[in-house]
């Protein structure tokens, strides 16, 4: 029986080969992108949670100065931000939306209660007197 060796590591990343004059930059490119993925995967993954990692820091090192941030609180305090601003922006559009159906719901309802006539054919005098003091208040008041 063949024995494995069990403190022998993996090859890590491996492209196919190619030859001596290929351009290989894009394939190094790569490779360092998917080593710095695989780094934060496990660093993000030993330490459960980000918010858990800086409470602990937090308490720690309450007496120290503060080190610089390593690039996983940067990666989450960037898509904390990027979150924060797409919820206002969803806010700020539901907000212009509802502005906007309240505006034709009200020229609706304008256009209704204009539009009534009696059962002689004329325009309802009360409705039209009522339209023409509301808007001279809005002037006023503005």
């Amino acid at each position: 029986m063949v024995q494995k060796d069990v403190n022998k590591r993996k090859g890590g990343f491996k492209f196919r080969a190619l030859p001596e004059h290929a351009y290989q930059g894009k394939a190094k490119k790569i490779k360092q992108d998917l080593i710095l993925k695989a780094k934060t995967k496990k660093h993000y993954f030993k330490n459960v949670k980000p918010e858990e990692y800086r409470k602990k820091k937090t308490e720690e090192d309450s007496s120290k100065p503060t080190p610089k941030k390593n690039h996983l609180e940067k990666l989450y305090e960037v898509s904390e931000e990027k979150r924060k601003r797409k919820e206002a922006a969803i806010q700020q559009n539901q907000q212009k939306k509802n502005e906007h159906d309240k505006k034709i719901h009200d020229r609706i309802e304008t256009r209704k209660q204009l539009s009534k006539r009696t059962k002689h054919g004329q325009p309802v005098m009360k409705n039209q007197v009522n339209h023409l003091l509301n808007k001279v208040k809005k002037e006023m008041a503005s």
